[in-house]
């Protein structure tokens, strides 16, 4: 649609004012409540003061757009659910309830009626589409990408569908194929601004900051409208912050404020810098945000952490601030949906699946990986910034291939009906894993694998990679489990973290698990103690290092000097000396996380 907007605004432009309408009437045609048609359409006519090529109806569905474009859903689904009574086949109709159902949260019920239309238009590629984005809404990121591969199909010069495609592609952690999506969409637009931005977030995800920033800015330079300008700027911030350009990435996040006023994600990012004199403005901002009734729940939840964060600095009222904190915890916890029962049968499957896993001989060609796993904020990002600077070593921060392509292999053996892999199976499991291990590794021998999660995994990554250590990074329950509820995650893999009985109940499964691997794998599982790793690094990182099979350097012992970028909750930590970040400091709050203290019998430690 975008495509036929400026095809009919270039018509226009060059006087060809026929073609112009054509273009606006098609759009017209299957959009009807496109405002930037109906505003182009309209200035054709004051221009030539020609008649519309169609003779005007009242559509009783125009006020219901109106009410969708004001942001009044439950109305526009009351008229349209009325308007549907009548005419339970009306095309339009069906397709605004779905799109208010989505914004109102209920993309189960939008599903229904997309998936329905589909039977009888089948080759639609805007439903495909639509279709795509509701299964991405709730994380059905599979299943989203084979619908959205299909409106490609269908529809290859609509560069939309190839965006949403990279979105999809880019929440599976699969930035090769996200990156080769976007392509086609710069293909077909080179100036998206759109499209340009996005390509800066998945460089950046690929390690290539230089080539990320000259993206974003190369979007910066064609963007007009603020809010597209503020996007982009805190965009840029993100990965000032990521090269430990502190100074910078303020900047960025003020001027995207400045811009935007309500820019959450830049206000939530911009507390994190610790800044003692934006302490009382962005105190200010997040209250004024937090007061205004259009605000998302998203939006709130990251508000909510944000104040928590300032007031905690601060050494505010800690019954003031942890109310903020439990807010936005439950606000998140509210969009996710997570259920730990799901937890609880998807532990029992990846033990079945990976004791069931026959054991390959010789490591095959390729790099040679180290594992690094545990909770989040357990020290896992600090472990590999010591480890990054011993040579021959590329760290390759937080992959996403090992959880893919094991819940590909535990979907295909489901389908099945099967509950352990064959010898056959592990070997394609292994061989895709090496390959895209060394795609990213450069000419490095060795490559670090730093996704906490993989713990899950680590049954199937030993099995497949006789070559694999692992190193499990453990740290204080209560420490741990404090840290990660008062962080606002970037992605929705940690549910776990926004309750403190689910993270109780969830470190009871991982240290189940982990102690399953220690059990298993003796030789090739090793637990290191964050504790020990901050209070006697040297003794404690030689011996890993030794055990890893790499050569020893003595910048192993100074993280803060590691040249790369660092793209999780962890950046400002690791960019200082060896310390122990924030020890105790949940100690304030003793009277409001009963239910952790007493989950670990920690209770007579506060």
């Amino acid at each position: 649609m975008e495509v036929q907007l400026r095809e009919a605004k270039s018509a226009a432009r060059r006087g060809d004012l026929s073609q112009a309408r054509s273009v606006y009437d098609a759009i017209l045609t299957r959009y009807p409540g496109n405002r930037k048609a109906q505003s182009g359409l309209a200035q054709l006519l004051r221009t030539d003061g020609s008649k519309p090529l169609r003779k005007p109806v009242f559509d009783p569905i125009q006020p219901l757009y109106t009410l969708y474009h004001k942001k009044d859903y439950a109305q526009a689904l009351e008229g349209a659910e009325t308007l549907l009574a009548e005419d339970p086949l009306h095309k339009a109709g069906r397709d605004l309830k779905a799109a208010c159902l989505r914004m109102l949260a209920r993309p189960e019920e939008a599903l229904v009626i997309y998936r329905s239309r589909l039977e009888d238009d089948a080759e639609d590629a805007e439903l495909w589409q639509k279709c795509g984005g509701t299964l991405m809404e709730m994380l059905r990121l599979k299943e989203a990408e084979q619908c959205l591969q299909m409106a490609t199909r269908l529809s290859p010069d609509t560069v939309y569908n190839w965006m949403a495609l990279t979105t999809c592609y880019q929440r599976q952690g699969d930035n090769p194929n996200a990156y080769h999506a976007l392509t086609q969409a710069l293909g077909r637009d080179p100036e998206n601004i759109s499209a340009l931005d996005l390509l800066g977030q998945i460089l950046r995800d690929m390690g290539k900051t230089e080539m990320a920033l000259s993206a974003h800015e190369q979007a910066l330079e064609l963007a007009k409208r603020p809010e597209e300008r503020s996007r982009i700027r805190t965009n840029i911030g993100v990965i000032k912050s990521a090269m430990g350009d502190r100074a910078s990435a303020r900047v960025s996040y003020l001027a995207a404020l400045s811009e935007q006023r309500d820019n959450v994600h830049a206000l939530l990012n911009l507390t994190t810098l610790s800044n003692p004199e934006d302490t009382a403005d962005l105190t200010r901002r997040a209250r004024k945000l937090l007061r205004q009734e259009r605000t998302s729940l998203t939006d709130r939840s990251k508000i909510n952490f944000a104040l928590f964060r300032l007031l905690d600095r601060a050494d505010s009222d800690p019954g003031e601030a942890f109310g903020y904190l439990e807010t936005g915890n439950a606000q998140r916890r509210e969009l996710i949906h997570y259920t730990p029962r799901n937890q609880k049968a998807l532990f029992g499957a990846i033990r079945t699946l990976s004791d069931g896993a026959p054991e390959l001989g010789a490591a095959a060609p390729g790099v040679r990986p180290i594992f690094i796993v545990g909770l989040p904020r357990s020290g896992t990002t600090l472990t590999e910034q010591m480890l990054a600077a011993a040579p021959g070593v590329h760290a390759a921060g937080e992959l996403t291939m090992v959880e893919r392509l094991s819940l590909d292999l535990m979907r295909r053996l489901e389908s099945e009906n099967r509950t352990a892999p064959s010898q056959g199976d592990m070997q394609g499991f292994a061989h895709a894993l090496r390959q895209a291990l060394t795609s990213v590794a450069g000419t490095a021998p060795v490559v670090l694998d730093k996704m906490p999660l993989n713990f899950r995994w680590v049954g199937l990554m030993l099995a497949a990679l006789p070559d694999a250590r692992v190193i499990h990074v453990h740290r204080d329950p209560v420490e741990v489990c404090w840290s990660n509820f008062t962080t606002s995650f970037s992605s929705h893999g940690n549910g776990f973290a926004y309750a403190l009985e689910d993270l109780v109940e969830y470190h009871r499964m991982y240290s189940d698990l982990t102690a399953h691997w220690t059990d298993r794998y003796p030789a090739r599982f090793r637990t290191v103690h964050y504790e020990d790793l901050v209070q006697a690094p040297e003794p404690t990182l030689r011996d890993v290092v030794d055990w890893c099979g790499l050569d020893w350097s003595d910048g192993c012992l100074h993280p803060e000097d590691v040249g790369r970028a660092v793209l999780t909750a962890s950046v400002h930590q690791v960019r200082k000396a060896i310390y122990n970040g924030n020890q105790r400091r949940w100690q304030r709050y003793t009277p409001f996380i009963g239910t952790l203290l007493e989950g670990f019998d920690a209770a007579n430690a506060a």
